[in-house]
């Protein structure tokens, strides 16, 4: 008589061999499944998916916009804008969404493993639909917000703050506010990049809030510049604030602002976890 096969159910999930979770082993397997996803995905996808993460870290703007309106006090004015970010944040996390700078912090952990050439053109690949795909995302839904309400004038003058608070680097136009850029780049994707890992591999959604909302806390304090927040605030200043030049915002902040999520994606997320990878 033939045994009954056992059901899969019943046995234990597989276990990393020779990994501890958190450690360098674990780190890395976390980024190179993640740059894999990536690699696999067709330019239409990733199009979308760019797009759709644009979009939802605006709407996550929009709320941490609304939610200070009355509020006072600085401090609790950050916090409750980093849990306005969090939830357009998250909102990418479970949707498998895309951010440009999510693509600079998983595909340069792969790259490595392909043939240089081909690894470099799927960076720039990746690089270029994710910056457009998340500015478009962005102010497609900053327009329909503009189209179908009206916000207050305290809500206006938050906004300009932020606004004002974003381009202080920009408004000289020298070698030296653009160094400042591009240092407060990677300052802040260093940060997000890290934090970025921390939630992949949480256990449970409240985990990955409470991380998510620490972070966004101390790169909204600090004003660190960070590509995906100042495209949404950007969209939505542009159609419900004070219009000010794309061309100066695009040339004077987006891409220095971009150019350090870049390195710092590069230089202190990905080297860090590749120089792990060696100890395998």
């Amino acid at each position: 008589m033939e045994r009954p096969k056992k059901s899969n159910y019943s046995n234990p999930a597989p276990k990393h061999k020779g990994v501890r979770y958190g450690g360098g082993n674990f780190i890395y397997d976390v980024y190179n499944s993640g740059g894999r996803r990536l690699y696999r995905i067709s330019n239409l996808e990733l199009a979308l998916l760019s797009i759709l993460g644009g979009a939802f870290i605006c709407a996550g703007t929009l709320f941490s916009l609304l939610i200070i309106t009355e509020v006072t006090s600085v401090g609790m004015q950050y916090l409750l804008s980093a849990l306005g970010l969090t939830t357009g944040m998250l909102l990418v996390l479970l949707t498998n969404s895309v951010l440009f700078t999510e693509a600079n912090i998983y595909v340069p952990n792969n790259f490595y493993h392909i043939t240089m050439m081909r690894g470099w053109l799927r960076l720039f690949r990746f690089w270029l639909i994710s910056w457009f795909g998340n500015i478009i995302g962005a102010f497609v839904f900053a327009y329909l917000v503009y189209l179908t309400q009206e916000h207050s004038a305290i809500f206006k003058q938050n906004l300009a703050t932020i606004i004002n608070a974003k381009l202080v680097h920009s408004q000289t136009h020298n070698f030296r506010s653009t160094g400042e850029l591009i240092l407060s780049g990677m300052l802040a994707n260093w940060i997000i990049g890290f934090v970025a890992y921390f939630a992949l591999v949480s256990r449970n959604l409240m985990n990955q809030f409470v991380i998510v909302l620490l972070a966004f806390a101390l790169v909204i304090a600090a004003n660190f510049q960070y590509f995906p927040f100042n495209v949404s605030y950007l969209s939505l200043n542009t159609f419900l604030g004070a219009p000010m030049p794309l061309s100066e915002a695009i040339f004077f902040n987006l891409i220095p602002v971009s150019l350090g999520n870049i390195l710092g994606a590069g230089l202190l997320v990905a080297a860090p976890l590749l120089f792990l990878s060696k100890k395998r």
